[in-house]
């Protein structure tokens, strides 16, 4: 009886004996790849936080500061309730892509396939994020430009509707803008693009029609600005009903008078039909 448990108890023995070994000899085979992925994640984040300030020092000093101000980049995040800048939104992408190929590195020297599967997916699809940002920054560029150009245009010939009109172009150029970007990032918008483009159709054809009905008295007082300039000249008296008054000047759509009661526009329209 006594030698039954004895040999039991040598089996025991035998048994936590190999276990320990085991654990021993796997800790000892894998330690220097713990060692090995350490140092490499700590020269990793080195690395990665000096791309990063290099690239803010880069983006600061080259011309894109100037591009990304123009555009008020800065100034619409933080109305989004994004508190950081532009650039450092690039210099901080560039600090978690290279983070990602350290973590990958990593996870190859600690053989963990599956996380490194993972990673190299998300590093595969970081150019077309990347590209997606910078259509976005372009639209944004483009369509201030446009809207910029198609206000200081229709406010050369006092249209009322300048300001309506340019927004309706900006924000159209910044609807394309989007759903360009979005295709580039690789999601499917294919159902929300033909609904768009319905809507889009409908505002130009309401516009079109608001500025068919609309321009009709603009066109009327340009023609009879073209008229008028040839009849009369600054300094010319002339009256409009009860009104008289001394010519101070003929715009495209409107003539200025100088009245005993003060300075007078009137439409030049108006002027021919009186």
């Amino acid at each position: 009886m006594e030698n039954q448990i004895l040999v039991q108890i040598q089996e025991w023995d035998d048994i936590l004996l190999n276990s320990v070994n085991g654990v021993v000899t796997s800790f000892s085979t894998f330690l220097p790849n713990i060692l090995g992925a350490l140092v490499l994640l700590i020269m990793g984040v080195i690395v990665s936080k000096y791309l990063r300030r290099f690239t803010k020092g880069l983006l600061t000093r080259a011309r894109l500061i100037k591009i990304f101000g123009e555009a008020k980049i800065d100034e619409k995040l933080d109305k989004a309730g994004v508190k950081v800048s532009i650039i450092d939104i690039f210099a901080n992408s560039v600090y978690w892509a290279s983070m990602l190929v350290v973590l990958m590195a990593v996870a190859d020297v600690l053989n963990l396939s599956v996380v490194t599967n993972t990673i190299g997916s998300l590093i595969a699809y970081i150019p077309s994020i990347i590209a997606g940002i910078l259509v976005i920054i372009v639209t944004v560029a483009a369509a201030n430009l446009v809207r910029d150009i198609v206000k200081s245009s229709l406010d050369q010939v006092e249209a009322t509707y300048s300001k309506a009109l340019s927004s309706v172009s900006y924000a159209l150029i910044l609807l394309f803008g989007s759903v360009i970007a979005i295709n580039q990032v690789g999601i499917d918008i294919t159902i929300i693009t033909a609904n768009i483009t319905v809507i889009v159709v409908g505002v130009a054809l309401t516009v079109a029609l608001s500025l068919g009905l609309g321009s009709k008295d603009i066109v009327a007082n340009i023609l009879a600005g073209h008229y008028l300039k040839k009849e009369f000249s600054k300094g010319d008296k002339i009256s409009l009903g009860n009104v008289s008054g001394t010519v101070e000047k003929i715009t495209d759509t409107n003539i200025i008078l100088k009245t005993d009661k003060g300075t007078i526009v009137v439409a030049n329209n108006k002027v021919m039909m009186s």
